[in-house]
């Protein structure tokens, strides 16, 4: 990480921030991550049993600028000893952001993470990223029921999910909740991934683990009763031609369609 972040520790904490992020901020952050949530406007987008999500205020480039700030807590003893021991999974995050960037997929740009020393179990970790307008896709079922996608946003995320998977990039927790797609001026749609906690960088990507990521995103399809099959077809011919299969998504959809399934029917027995 030497020369590419901005380092700064302190008062039992490091700090790494990408290089336009004000230095003096970063050094604020260090001393105090809770600052964001105290000193403006904070709005919850997530609150959980190990997370919190919040749109909040840093400065950036001269103007305070909203992003995702996120504080991650290991709920567990047993969590807080393996982070301890394999490193921190948040900073992990920061990381495989950059390197999600640098192959050309989009998702949230990170910009500066907070970790406590290793040894402090109970500490947070707090990572702010670039805001990301728009919607996730399980939003975006629920506010257009009749159609939940059109044919557009379909494509969109196909592309984006078959440029992950050429990059050597697998998530294995692939669901609607983690990708956005935005509206563009021009009426077309953009997409990107979020929340990188569960992702893999592998020098390709095998015929089992490609379509076990993209069945775990269909079985929330699956739920969704205006996704029509001309849609998914859609969805399908973007991402083999991204993934560089170009003729693919025939079999695709047979490997998907059954790995659904599948897991459908865990669900329903469980």
């Amino acid at each position: 990480m030497a020369g590419k972040f901005q380092k700064v520790t302190c008062q039992g904490r490091t700090g790494y921030a990408v290089a336009d992020f004000p230095r003096d901020a970063l050094i604020r952050l260090v001393e105090c991550p809770e600052l964001p949530l105290r000193s403006g406007p904070a709005e919850t987008i997530k609150a959980g049993n190990s997370a919190l999500v919040v749109r909040a205020m840093l400065p950036m480039h001269g103007v305070m600028t909203p992003v995702a700030y996120k504080r991650v807590r290991r709920k567990t003893l047993l969590k807080q000893v393996t982070q301890a021991v394999s490193g921190n999974r948040t900073l992990r995050t920061f990381l495989a952001g950059h390197r999600f960037l640098d192959r050309g997929v989009a998702t949230a740009r990170p910009l500066a993470v907070i970790v406590p020393s290793r040894f402090d179990f109970a500490a947070p970790t707090w990572i702010a990223s670039e805001w990301i307008d728009g919607e996730n896709l399980a939003s975006l079922a629920i506010r257009t029921e009749r159609r939940p996608m059109t044919n557009a946003a379909a494509i969109a995320v196909g592309k984006l999910l078959g440029r992950m998977h050429a990059a050597g990039i697998s998530h294995r927790d692939l669901k609607s909740q983690n990708v956005m797609v935005r509206r563009t001026a021009e009426g077309g749609y953009v997409a990107s991934v979020i929340d990188l906690d569960g992702v893999t960088f592998l020098s390709s990507i095998t015929a089992a683990r490609r379509w076990k990521d993209l069945a775990r995103l269909a079985a929330d399809a699956a739920t969704w009763a205006g996704l029509s099959r001309s849609t998914r077809l859609r969805f399908l011919i973007a991402y083999a031609y991204a993934a560089g299969l170009p003729k693919c998504h025939k079999a695709a959809w047979r490997q998907v369609s059954a790995k659904v399934l599948a897991r459908l029917d865990r669900r329903h027995v469980a």
